[in-house]
């Protein structure tokens, strides 16, 4: 699952602002290739985005996105599936006297 989904438009402004001495310039992106999980839940996808001046020069730009989809809920390795017991502790015994401590 890949629900990240970079636009033409998005992927021209992210390569920043186009200037040209010659006048107008037309600006297009094009997805390289389908977005690719690189690793568990990291995605990455790279976009070329072309800039053309009225007089037929042309210049571009890669603009490379990476993003994490994580649809999985955290696991317990370890997660108890009974109810623990619980030794209380034994009472002091009958032999033991506790002496209470004077204040001052």
């Amino acid at each position: 699952m890949q629900p990240l989904a970079i636009t033409e438009a998005q992927a021209i402004a992210d390569a920043g602002t186009v200037t040209d001495a010659c006048g107008t310039v037309d600006v297009t992106a094009v997805a390289d290739a389908p977005a690719t999980n690189t690793a568990g839940c990291k995605w990455t996808q790279t976009w070329t985005v072309t800039a053309t001046d009225a007089c037929g020069n042309d210049a571009t730009c890669q603009v490379t996105y990476t993003w994490t989809v994580d649809v999985d809920d955290p696991e317990f390795a370890a997660c108890p599936t009974a109810s623990i017991d619980l030794i209380a502790n034994p009472l002091p015994s009958s032999r033991l006297r506790l002496s209470p401590m004077p204040v001052r």
